[in-house]
């Protein structure tokens, strides 16, 4: 227990002590909450982006599948040939959305690549 004596120094702290305590006070320094809301903020970007980018791959592949098929159906029902046109219509829907998402994936994975790359040079 130190001693409150007036004119009495306190003891100095050992090497161990104060480089530990230095080492606190660096952390504290260094310690910016707005770059830490910051980081925080860009992940949740990076998250909604993501979300987004997979939502729009599925919307796009459902609808690229459904106009074909919509209109071989409303071409049945006109010259009353159901159910060939419907099918010639899912069949060239089909391979639409899936021409589709091979491009759409290719091309994300390249630009991911392509980010990759240029943080790594970073």
């Amino acid at each position: 227990m130190p001693d409150n004596q007036p004119g009495k120094q306190p003891d100095a702290p050992s090497e161990e002590e104060y480089r530990r305590l230095a080492e606190e006070a660096r952390k504290l320094r260094e310690h910016d909450p707005k770059a830490r809301e910051s980081e925080q903020r860009r992940g949740m970007n990076a998250a909604a982006n993501a979300w987004l980018k997979y939502t729009s791959v599925g919307l796009q592949f459902v609808l690229v599948l459904l106009l074909p098929l919509g209109l071989g159906y409303w071409a049945d029902t006109y010259f009353g040939t159901l159910p060939w046109l419907t099918l010639v219509g899912f069949a060239l829907g089909a391979a639409a959305a899936m021409t589709s998402i091979i491009r759409e994936v290719l091309r994300m994975d390249g630009t991911e690549t392509k980010q990759k790359e240029k943080d790594k040079k970073s």
